[in-house]
């Protein structure tokens, strides 16, 4: 938790760090961290641009004096709050950065163990066939009733969160280029999707600008920090409206649009922001 001086706002404090672990909801306690990290310096990012702007009022005065005119102190205290306005904005990308690179991390392992998990699948399969062919014995033999309890304990699927299918898209540029990289490929998740019970009902999009927005992807984020300096933007929409967009993908090789974003699922907490709670009337008058 960031400390709070004199004149700070306990609630806006809250609401910041509540905001972030709604955004990530971190797990493990590797990410519990850098997201605490992150919620820290944005306040200090937040504290930096308050006292810069302060430095600014007191320098022009009543009057509004133009920087020209300001005297040599004042012109050296906004100079100094610019420093370390600058500082802070900088900790705030690294801290976002290191995020986004531990998720990155993260869904290239789980990646690689869906890939596994494909192979043993097939297996499975393979190892179901042979016994298929083989003669069978006389009557049948039924499980203990403690294995087949254990076995439905198995099965069973946890209630709360709906079924989301999660993909990241990185974006970087590379000579000129927008070099754009899927974590799965749209073919593999949609492989997963089809094996997912009951199933998925929402594609949830995770971009990730490594260096700043190209104009071509603005509509991924409305955040000026993001469009100048790289960084997260997001996707929720229907399984329905991610199979159309990828059609039109094969032949772009480009992220398609949505056409709006989907409410955050209430099971992730409710979300009163404009997107979120025109999308929500939206859906309910269609459902209507």
């Amino acid at each position: 938790m960031a400390r709070l001086l004199p004149g700070e706002d306990p609630e806006e404090h809250e609401s910041m760090r509540t905001g972030w672990l709604k955004e990530w909801e971190p797990e493990g306690y590797m990410e519990e961290r850098l997201v605490e990290n992150l919620f820290i310096c944005d306040w200090l990012l937040l504290r930096a641009q308050h006292n810069r702007f302060k430095a600014e009022t007191r320098a022009a005065g009543d009057k509004g004096l133009e920087p020209a005119d300001w005297s040599e102190e004042d012109a050296h205290q906004v100079e100094l709050a610019q420093r370390y306005l600058t500082t802070a904005e900088r900790s705030f990308y690294r801290a976002l950065n290191a995020l986004l690179q531990l998720r990155k991390d993260i869904m290239r392992r789980d990646t690689g163990i869906f890939k596994v998990q494909q192979e043993n699948e097939k297996l499975r399969a393979q190892v179901q066939q042979f016994e298929n062919n083989q003669p069978k014995a006389q009557g049948r033999i039924e499980k203990p009733a403690a294995t087949a309890q254990r076995d439905g304990k198995r099965q069973a699927k946890p209630e709360g969160k709906p079924q989301i299918m999660d993909q990241w898209i990185e974006i970087e540029m590379v000579d000129g280029q927008a070099v754009v990289s899927y974590h799965p490929s749209n073919e593999e998740l949609w492989e997963e999707g089809k094996k997912m019970v009951p199933p998925p009902t929402m594609v949830y999009r995770r971009f990730h600008f490594v260096d700043a927005v190209p104009s071509e992807y603005a509509w991924t984020t409305s955040d000026p920090q993001t469009m100048e300096f790289g960084g997260l933007g997001i996707q929720r929409m229907s399984v329905d409206t991610w199979l159309r967009i990828i059609e039109e993908e094969k032949a772009t090789g480009k992220p398609g649009k949505c056409g709006g974003n989907l409410p955050k699922p209430e099971a992730w907490g409710h979300c009163e922001c404009k997107s979120c709670t025109a999308n929500r009337e939206r859906l309910k008058s269609m459902a209507q």
